[in-house]
């Protein structure tokens, strides 16, 4: 049986989650950003211990690589790779903004329409991507500023969709669209997004997982300079 460990800690609610082929065992989740990398190691540990497994016993690793939180994605992304290194097994990277559409799909009965994810960067900056009807992307993520453009191709059979959190953010960019929330990530919506890819190839190694920031990042002057 393929024992396959989830991490996610691209945004602020982290999730850590151990499935055995097709079915969740336990989801472990944390709320505090700055807890995430003790939260991670930590929680991997308590999967494991709590389900009588060794490291040896995990086969498949699925994580987040973006966009999001820069410390979040590092986090996560090194967290696969050492353990893929260590044990030689497989990587699935998902994005972030895919694993929205695909939690959203999961939950609601829309099925003729395509979806714009989006994920609030920072001021009126968004990550956003366009994907089909059946989850599949049709329009390259990116990142775009409201202040000085506008979503690219947005038609009446396309809807706005994004975690709760981005919702009055997203509101004074694109009043009027319609658009769709959800409060959180579906861990079985991440695992069977993993698993999908898994099965059609895209697996890396941990030299192949790379990140993806969709920006650079931001920094400030520390006050005093």
């Amino acid at each position: 049986m393929r024992k396959t460990l989830l991490i996610h800690t691209a945004l602020g609610e982290a999730i850590i989650a151990l499935a055995s082929d097709d079915h969740l065992i336990e989801v472990l989740h944390n709320y505090n950003p700055k807890e995430h990398s003790s939260f991670l190691h930590k929680g991997i540990q308590q999967l494991l211990r709590n389900n009588n497994l060794r490291p040896g016993d995990i086969t498949l690793i699925g994580t987040i690589t973006g966009p999001g939180s820069y410390t979040g994605i590092r986090i996560g992304i090194a967290a696969a790779k050492g353990l893929s290194f260590a044990l030689g097994i497989p990587i699935v990277g998902c994005s972030m903004l895919e694993l929205i559409v695909h939690t959203v799909m999961e939950q609601t009965q829309y099925r003729e329409i395509s979806w714009v994810p989006v994920i609030h960067a920072r001021q009126q900056e968004f990550y956003y991507g366009i994907y089909s009807e059946r989850g599949e992307l049709i329009h390259p993520e990116g990142l775009i500023n409201l202040k000085e453009d506008r979503f690219p191709e947005i038609q009446e059979n396309q809807c706005f969709t994004g975690l709760r959190q981005e919702e009055a953010e997203l509101s004074v960019g694109a009043p009027g669209s319609e658009s769709i929330f959800v409060e959180s990530i579906s861990s079985q919506a991440f695992l069977q997004l993993v698993l999908h890819k898994y099965h059609s190839g895209e697996s890396v190694d941990a030299a192949g997982l790379l990140p993806n920031y969709l920006k650079e990042a931001f920094t400030t002057t520390p006050k005093g300079v």
